[in-house]
C-alpha cells in the first residue's frame, strides 16, 4: 500500500455529514433508534489498515461502545476521547446498516 497517500477531512464538512445523518434519523424514528444486535466482528487496530494480511477477527459489543460512550461524556475524561470516535463508529455503522 502507498504510504504516501491519505485523506484529509475537513472538520467543519464531517461535522455537516453527522449532524445530516442524525437529523435524517430523528425525522424518520423520533427520539430514539432501535438497534436490535449487540455483537459483531470487529478487526483489532493494528490489523484493520493492513490490506494485504488477512486480520484475525475478534468480537466487539455495541452496548459496551454505547456505554463507554456515555461514561466518557460524564467523566470528562480527555485520555479517552480519541477513542470515543472508535465507540461512536461501532454504533454508527451499527445504526447505518439496520436504518439506512
Amino acid at each position: 500500500m502507498n504510504n504516501e497517500w491519505h485523506l484529509e477531512i475537513d472538520i467543519a464538512e464531517l461535522e455537516a455529514a453527522f449532524r445530516a445523518v442524525v437529523k435524517h434519523l430523528s425525522e424518520f424514528n423520533g427520539t430514539s433508534v432501535k438497534v436490535r444486535e449487540d455483537y459483531f466482528w470487529s478487526v483489532p487496530p493494528n490489523q484493520i489498515f493492513d490490506v494485504p494480511t488477512q486480520p484475525e477477527l475478534t468480537i466487539g459489543q455495541l452496548s459496551e461502545s454505547w456505554d463507554n460512550l456515555k461514561r466518557e461524556r460524564q467523566s470528562n475524561d480527555e485520555s479517552t476521547i480519541g477513542y470515543a470516535a472508535v465507540w461512536l463508529a461501532d454504533v454508527l455503522k451499527a445504526i447505518g446498516y439496520t436504518h439506512p
